[in-house]
């Protein structure tokens, strides 16, 4: 089987700037090294890429993401498409790391997987057990400073707060374009979504959003990558600042 690397699918997907974790994570003063626990919201390049760069993290992944993306890399050649934007290579890597015990597969929601981290299942959404991450910043069960990672399952503001003209609405959730699954399944999951962060849409963080940098406190390294400061635990420096 062919390895196809994160750079070189970021090369053929013409994303510019690629860099190396190491790279990255230097910007804010750590290692790879220094990553202990990893959440894999799916599977795909950009997402489960350059696992072999963090020799001592444990990588959380809903047990549905991985298995069905084994079955997807069996069908017949003619049935491909549904192989787009993931690197079987990634997936094999995947199965590497469950036979170190370095990969732990969850089913479903996961409260406190990590104190005051919750974990969550988009089934046949985005992908097939995609997966998003509440943080809940106090600690609290009936937390009052909740942030949501949600993956893939908003790409970009307009995912959650689009234009409804169309259906002669105001703002509506409007599904990621690219899916394996529902596009009824990705609205529903923004809907959860929201709900965890009290509908404060401010509070859902798409991670490829460029437009973060306008929202949240920001800064460009030496070598041209961008920073945002989500949130800070309490006695952490800014990174940004």
């Amino acid at each position: 089987m062919t390895r196809l690397t994160a750079k070189r699918w970021a090369t053929a997907s013409r994303s510019r700037n690629w860099r190396s974790p190491r790279e990255v994570l230097a910007g804010i003063g750590l290692t790879p090294e220094d990553v202990d626990t990893v959440f894999i919201t799916h599977a795909h390049f950009d997402h489960f890429g350059n696992v072999e760069d963090f020799p001592n993290a444990k990588f959380y992944i809903q047990e549905r993401e991985i298995a069905k993306w084994v079955w997807a890399m069996s069908l017949p050649e003619r049935m491909r498409w549904m192989m787009v934007a993931v690197d079987p290579g990634d997936i094999v890597r995947g199965v590497e790391l469950a036979r170190d015990r370095r990969l732990i597969t969850v089913n479903g929601a996961v409260e406190n997987v990590l104190p005051g981290i919750d974990l969550h299942l988009a089934e046949d959404s985005h992908t097939y057990g995609s997966m998003w991450v509440t943080v809940r910043n106090d600690g609290q069960t009936q937390t009052a400073d909740p942030w949501v990672l949600t993956g893939d399952l908003v790409y970009v503001f307009e995912n959650v707060k689009g234009p409804g003209a169309a259906v002669d609405a105001g703002e509506i959730y409007v599904p990621v374009g690219l899916a394996v699954g529902s596009q009824t399944n990705l609205v529903l999951a923004t809907e959860e979504m929201m709900k965890q962060a009290g509908y404060d849409a401010h509070r859902v963080i798409p991670v490829h959003e460029e437009r973060l940098r306008d929202t949240f406190p920001s800064r460009i390294t030496k070598d041209g990558l961008r920073i945002s400061e989500i949130c800070l635990a309490d006695g952490e420096a800014s990174k940004v600042a």
